[in-house]
């Protein structure tokens, strides 16, 4: 029998790892574009103020 040395477990989760590596660069590419239309709207220093 070939025995390899990638884990089960560490294979089962994989789709979970693949899901939330997506949903970081989602929220990261919808951060970006909220802070464009805010940039686009406001002065530099309202933005300070909306993200804190």
């Amino acid at each position: 029998m070939v025995t390899n040395n990638i884990s089960l477990s560490s294979v089962a989760n994989l789709p979970k790892e693949i899901f939330q590596a997506q949903n970081d660069l989602n929220e990261k590419l919808i951060k970006m574009n909220v802070e464009e239309k805010v940039q686009n709207q406001t002065s530099p220093e309202r933005i300070l103020d909306v993200f804190v």
